[in-house]
């Protein structure tokens, strides 16, 4: 499968002479951690146990780009790819992994980056027609030979030597007469919206708006500066001309380049690989029907839903919950701006949220006198490679408890729900009892 070609191994072959009495109902990715455990795992095991535990933890803390971008560097996807599939095949599939990272980028412009928003992007883009679906990868015609690129277009690719020109460019004027927009992308309506001709024409009412506005386009600056630099896998080649130009990419990497100070990153010790074939170094370049998995028709998604006030609602005490029970340094009111909550919605939230934790049936839950320990928002890939979070999982000495703050009304879904965390808490604890409920807006703990 694909995992196998980046990891470097056959599955079933390497997993299957396991010396443990293996049940089958574990898991690939459990059995793999026993043997890692047992240290009966070849180094090639061992090299995928490390890459997967790595990018799990941060399956759910980067953009689904940004996550795809460092599987593809650590796993050495693309040259690990071209030696496992056919010569004829190399370049189609080469360039279909590209088209992959590019779909990531693209869907939905980026709005909802979270790993389990793009997965259900992907389920729409299957299902909807041809004619929507994204366009196949294209095939490199170039050969050995120079290849001239935007940075958004390099995204995703490597080359062993990078030139990035014209690195000492003045960043783009504001030539005015535009528009001025301030939209939360979970709210119905723009915060803000006006237009406005000149600097002169701004004002200090909306001063605020423009720095913010500012402060976005100096960190997509910074983003894109770091993609460049990291297209290259031996060398960096950095040029500009004219006279130095403040906070240009040239001066950020001048500045660095002739520091004294060692870099953190200098002191990483890399990643060591398995052999691969002396084929990787072929790149073929015909161009044959590609495997049909990788050119799926995957047309266009749809846009999400906006959330409801009672969905909006749950989010919010969600994360009161969360806080409150980290023990998070901070008040009512930082609390208030960390979550967004809006100033007339805060006393309801902040009064329902302490009710709960003073609720004496779920003291418990909340008092750590009582517990061995506990976790918010505690988060696990289920066996079909979905990311699944639970609200808060509590230890006790005979027991684990999974809970599950419910503001709505009981569905149909949430036993089906709880037991799958009960069947994925079980492999973990496997000498304990785990139970599961759902705690109402109420107070009312319900065991399922």
């Amino acid at each position: 499968g694909a995992g196998s070609k980046v990891q470097g191994s056959s599955s079933e072959g390497e997993l299957a002479p396991c010396p443990l009495p293996l049940a089958p109902h574990l898991s690939w990715w459990q059995r793999l951690q026993q043997l890692v455990e047992v240290a009966t795992a070849t180094p090639t095991l061992l090299r995928a146990q490390r890459l997967l535990q790595g990018w799990l933890a941060l399956a759910d803390k980067l953009p689904v780009h940004d996550l795809l971008d460092r599987i593809y560097f650590e796993g050495d996807a693309q040259r690990r790819y071209a030696a496992a599939v056919p010569e004829v095949m190399r370049a189609t599939v080469l360039a279909n992994l590209q088209a992959f990272l590019e779909i990531a980028l693209n869907v939905d412009a980026g709005r909802y980056p979270s790993l389990l928003g793009f997965l259900r992007e992907l389920a729409e883009l299957r299902r909807a027609d041809d004619n929507e679906s994204p366009d196949e990868g294209k095939v490199s015609q170039a050969g050995n030979a120079l290849r001239i690129y935007t940075v958004h277009e390099a995204k995703g690719l490597e080359a062993p030597i990078v030139w990035l020109l014209d690195s000492n460019a003045k960043p783009p004027a504001d030539k005015g007469f535009d528009v001025l927009v301030d939209w939360p992308t979970d709210a119905k309506a723009p915060a803000h919206f006006s237009l406005y001709t000149d600097r002169a024409s701004r004002g200090a009412v909306r001063e605020h708006y423009f720095e913010q506005d500012a402060a976005l386009a100096q960190r997509e600056d910074l983003n894109l500066l770091y993609v460049a630099m990291t297209r290259a896998k031996q060398a960096l080649l950095v040029s500009g001309s004219g006279k130095l130009v403040e906070n240009s990419w040239f001066e950020r990497i001048a500045e660095v380049a002739t520091s004294e100070q060692v870099h953190p990153l200098a002191r990483m010790q890399p990643v060591q690989s398995a052999p691969l074939s002396p084929q990787s170094a072929l790149l073929g370049s015909q161009s044959p029907l590609p495997d049909p998995r990788l050119c799926a028709a995957l047309p266009v998604g749809a846009r999400k839903a906006v959330m409801s006030d009672a969905q909006r609602y749950g989010v919010w005490l969600h994360g009161l919950m969360e806080h409150l029970t980290d023990a998070v340094q901070g008040g009512e009111e930082e609390l208030r701006r960390k979550l967004n909550i809006p100033v007339e919605q805060m006393p309801a939230l902040w009064q329902h949220a302490q009710d709960l934790l003073n609720a004496p049936a779920l003291a418990r839950f909340f008092d750590a006198r009582h517990y061995l320990s506990a976790a918010n928002e505690v988060a696990y890939v289920n066996a079909a490679g979905q990311l699944r979070r639970m609200d808060r999982l509590v230890e006790f000495a005979g027991e684990v408890w999974v809970l599950d703050y419910k503001t709505g009304e009981r569905s149909a879904n949430q036993a089906a729900q709880m037991a799958e965390y009960r069947a994925a808490m079980q492999a973990i604890h496997p000498g304990k009892v785990v139970r599961c409920a759902l705690i109402f807006a109420n107070g009312e703990l319900s065991e399922v």
